[in-house]
């Protein structure tokens, strides 16, 4: 369950973000309409007094009323005066002397007013920016008697806050706006992607489903791995799981605790249908194998997977009487004296524990064998003729 509520978290936290994202550009949205607000509301009402003015600015009691005002680019400010004797300076501060930093200069010449008002002058502002001027007669803008202008160009674009393609700078709406896809954001990417599957999760709200696997339980070999899985048609939300080995070197799925050893080639003798690890000891017909029997030879699996071998002659011992073998355990050198056999066309043979040939010559003499590369154990040795076959053991140490 923890799981779960870490999902949920994670959930909350994005739409969490997404509500910041959109409050900041309500925000800048709100600042937008207040700006657009100002350009397109008058100060003051056009009066007539000054020919071809949008806007009147009135010029009195030291001062200019607005003292600030907002316009669009090409708009036209008149200035009226209704008493003093005053002028419209937007060229160099009468404060500091220093140049007012305007886009471009203006400057209306000084005149007395009426109470009817009089007419200073006209200006058409073409370029944006923010204009600065005061009053230069008789120390008025010392007095207070400052004003600054505000021109907006209009910059058309998407205004939406919510949209792809929103512009902070735009002061006119052109129905441009873009949206992103339910679900995405404007790169394309998932806004919520609890499964990581590619396929973003538009659901408000899921149904949760905990799977338990009770690995440990059913295999204590085995541990729980816990994964999610999201059907974003039917807003389902499932916290599975699998198990997985704690022990699996050769991995293949299958725990090591749990591995059974055995031939696993079905065209083999010794097939064991249970085995999950091969153990390379697979038995075929024809292969060499001992069938126990120490009076036969040459033992190998038949047709029907049994170990047989070719029965011989029997001989118990090899008497004083026949051949004499020495020494015997023997570390170097084994040697056959044939006695009664001796001038006879003889076979000698030596076979390991495993009935696997090891040594094999003819002969009519004493013969020697070289067991000094042998490896240590009990051998048969054979010695036949096409009558009969004598056998004994030796000890090679």
């Amino acid at each position: 369950m923890s799981n779960v509520l870490a999902v949920k978290l994670y959930i909350a936290n994005k739409k969490m973000n997404h509500l910041n994202i959109l409050s900041t550009s309500i925000g800048r949205f709100l600042s937008i309409v207040f700006v657009s607000f100002l350009a397109s509301s008058p100060s003051v009402a056009q009066t007539g007094i000054c020919p071809g003015a949008d806007v009147d600015i009135s010029v009195q009691n030291m001062s200019f009323d607005p003292a600030a005002l907002v316009v669009d680019v090409g708009t036209t400010i008149g200035w009226v005066n209704y008493g003093g004797f005053h002028d419209v300076n937007g060229v160099n501060s009468s404060i500091t002397g220093l140049p007012f930093p305007n886009p471009e200069t203006f400057a209306l010449g000084s005149m007395n007013g009426t109470a009817e008002g009089v007419c200073l002058g006209t200006h058409t502002f073409t370029l944006p920016g923010v204009y600065f001027y005061d009053c230069t007669t008789y120390g008025h803008a010392a007095s207070g008697m400052v004003a600054n202008v505000t021109v907006i160009a209009t910059v058309p674009g998407c205004m939406d806050p919510l949209a792809c393609n929103f512009d902070i700078t735009a002061t006119e709406d052109d129905m441009s706006c873009v949206y992103a896809d339910l679900g995405y954001d404007c790169d394309g990417n998932c806004l919520i992607d609890l499964d990581e599957d590619g396929i973003c999760e538009t659901c408000l709200d899921y149904e949760n489903i905990v799977v338990d696997c009770e690995c440990e339980f059913m295999d204590p070999a085995t541990i729980t791995v816990p994964f999610i899985d999201i059907d974003e048609e039917n807003c389902i939300y499932t916290l599975d799981c699998y198990c997985e080995c704690i022990n699996d070197t050769d991995g293949d799925g299958i725990c090591d605790e749990n591995e059974i050893s055995g031939c696993m080639n079905m065209s083999a003798c010794n097939y064991n249908a249970n085995a999950t690890d091969d153990d390379e000891n697979c038995l075929f017909i024809g292969d060499a194998c001992d069938d126990g029997d120490p009076d036969t030879l040459g033992d190998v699996i038949d047709a029907d997977c049994e170990c047989v071998g070719t029965p011989q002659n029997k001989v118990d011992d090899l008497t004083p009487l026949s051949v004499f073998i020495y020494p015997n355990p023997a570390s170097n050198y084994i040697t056959v004296d044939f006695g009664n056999f001796e001038g006879s066309n003889t076979t000698v043979k030596m076979y390991d524990s495993a009935s696997k040939l090891v040594f094999q010559k003819q002969s009519s003499t004493t013969t020697s064998i070289d067991v000094s590369a042998y490896a240590k154990g009990v051998y048969t040795l054979e010695i036949s003729t096409t009558e009969k076959v004598l056998r004994s053991q030796v000890v090679v140490e």
